[in-house]
């Protein structure tokens, strides 16, 4: 099947970053939201795998294979560790990505900045170091999505950018190159005018409402959000 590649460009007034080696040229790689939503599983990731190396697209620069939200379970174990779904991941996530590392490719995991997500996971509201620590050395993560679904942080102002901060310095002090990549609650104004009007109130990824299914899945293989 046919796969299209979407560019996502968002436009900040001012831009800072780290000079850490990280983010310098667009992430390539590949998603498993739009196609697969919470439905993921450790043979999944291992099949995209295989076919970006088998497909040459690693040699082109994609690189990165990207769980989205369905990989951790909705409870904390005894110690306030997330815990990844063992009938999804039987071989844990650790090994994962370790199978994923062997091939010359990147792996990424998601998770919420509030408390709840999109997905199946608690979200790191409370936890972000110890989130970090577990995202750099128990999921061994290369790339990191932070959602913005759950609640407990008021958005849109000085307390969602406070939380953004706490949580990039985290994932810095855990010592462990991770591409933080974040999704805001809104970046569309509810009032939009012109071409932005069709997505009025949504965050700026999500497709027009008019979208079916099968037009939904002909990008479903797509990179990035």
């Amino acid at each position: 099947a046919a796969r299209r590649v979407i560019a996502l460009a968002v436009l900040l007034a001012g831009v800072a970053s780290l000079d850490n080696g990280l983010g310098l040229v667009p992430t390539l790689g590949w998603s498993s939201w739009n196609r697969y939503y919470n439905s993921v599983s450790e043979d999944l990731i291992k099949r995209q795998a295989q076919a970006m190396v088998s497909t040459n697209l690693s040699q082109l620069g994609y690189k990165s294979i990207h769980i989205d939200a369905g990989w951790l379970l909705p409870q904390r174990d005894s110690q306030g560790n997330l815990q990844v779904d063992p009938k999804k991941f039987p071989s844990g996530i650790g090994a994962l990505a370790d199978y994923v590392h062997a091939l010359g490719l990147q792996l990424g995991g998601y998770t919420d900045l509030a408390k709840g997500s999109c997905g199946t996971g608690p979200g790191s509201l409370g936890f972000y170091d110890q989130d970090a620590q577990w995202f750099a050395h128990v999921a061994k993560l290369d790339y990191l999505k932070v959602d913005f679904c759950g609640s407990g942080i008021t958005p849109g102002g000085d307390d969602e950018l406070a939380h953004w901060g706490m949580l990039a310095q985290a994932l810095n002090r855990t010592g462990r190159p991770i591409f933080y990549s974040i999704c805001t609650k809104t970046v569309v104004a509810a009032n939009a005018t012109g071409s932005d009007s069709p997505y009025h109130g949504q965050v700026i990824y999500a497709p027009p409402p008019s979208w079916t299914g099968p037009q939904k899945y002909n990008v479903s293989n797509s990179w990035l959000v």
